[in-house]
């Protein structure tokens, strides 16, 4: 089971336009009762023309928030 948590959030009119706006995105397992959470209130903001790096340690969340946001990983059943 995956929960997943987010807030959309929109891009001042006068800024330049944003492609992707991640707001506090929350990825959380749960097997047999134990949850753990792979991600933990991550935001960041990419401009179009920019490039993100995003690099962390190993176990650090990287992959598991990028499938999130693809809409790769599965739902929690409601």
């Amino acid at each position: 089971m995956t929960l997943l948590q987010g807030t959309p959030r929109e891009t001042a009119p006068d800024q330049t336009e944003a492609v992707l706006v991640v707001d506090e995105l929350r990825v959380t397992f749960s097997r047999a009762g134990r949850r753990v959470h792979a991600v933990n209130g991550l935001s960041y903001e990419l401009k179009a023309g920019r490039m993100l790096a995003i690099i962390g340690e190993s176990g650090s969340g990287k992959s598991v928030s990028v499938r999130a946001l693809m809409g790769l990983l599965p739902r929690a059943p409601r």
